[in-house]
């Protein structure tokens, strides 16, 4: 048999095989132990916050504190070496920036938050930890596939009802660990000014746990500092 025909046939075999790896359903889930910790770099780009451009970073460990009999799961996120230059001025070394921020949150299994407790409540923003949850599928997914997830205001938090889609797609290497890949929108409803973005999110494929994120948020509210238009990424160390 002529070598070119055989090796034709050879990379029709691969293709095919690499197609129908990519029909194989996964199933995307959260496999959290108590212990698990991982450190991760996080940086934070907003065009314009009061007439200045702001960059943001820190260290950041996250690590699962306890399961709950519910299956909640407790997480503490521990931001540490916190970075701020504003309109070119290094603010990192000013007595009024904490240099450390600690939060404990409770999620359901599925990733929706219940409950989040800061010790820095005047740096929080509720409106953008609603719209950038992750929640994994409850139903095995193939590439291309989506799921939805809907939140509802909670007015005593300051939140608007909200909207996040998610697409698969597809398995591979973030920061040296084997991963998800999925792409987020998000978008706020029922309000005027809303916040809206989207973004990319790898989840290990073996816990389910962060491995790398980037997203644009665009009319993000930050508070006292106003609204913006923001870049956040999120890269694992270890």
């Amino acid at each position: 048999m002529n070598k070119k025909v055989v090796l034709s046939s050879s990379l029709v075999l691969v293709a095919l095989a690499s197609y129908a790896s990519l029909r194989d359903p996964v199933k995307i889930s959260w496999k959290p132990k108590v212990g698990d910790a991982h450190t991760y770099k996080w940086k934070s780009v907003a065009d314009n916050v009061q007439g200045s451009d702001m960059k943001l970073g820190s260290d950041m460990t996250e690590t699962v504190k306890a399961i709950n009999a519910d299956g909640s799961v407790v997480v503490e996120d521990k931001q540490t070496h916190l970075s701020l230059v504003l309109g070119g001025n290094d603010l990192s070394n000013n007595p009024q920036i904490p240099q450390e921020v600690t939060e404990t949150i409770t999620e359901a299994p599925n990733g929706h938050v219940l409950k989040r407790v800061s010790d820095q409540q005047q740096g929080d923003s509720p409106r953008i930890n609603a719209i950038s949850q992750f929640i994994y599928p409850d139903h095995a997914v193939n590439v291309g596939d989506t799921w939805t997830f809907k939140g509802a205001a909670d007015k005593a938090a300051g939140t608007n009802d909200y909207q996040i889609d998610y697409t698969y797609q597809g398995k591979e290497t973030a920061d040296g660990v084997d991963a998800y890949k999925i792409t987020v929108s998000f978008k706020e409803l029922n309000t005027t000014a809303p916040i809206s973005g989207s973004g990319t999110v790898w989840v290990a494929a073996d816990s389910g746990s962060m491995v790398k994120m980037s997203a644009k948020l665009k009319n993000a509210d930050l508070g006292p500092l106003g609204t913006t238009d923001l870049s956040v990424d999120v890269d694992r160390q270890s």
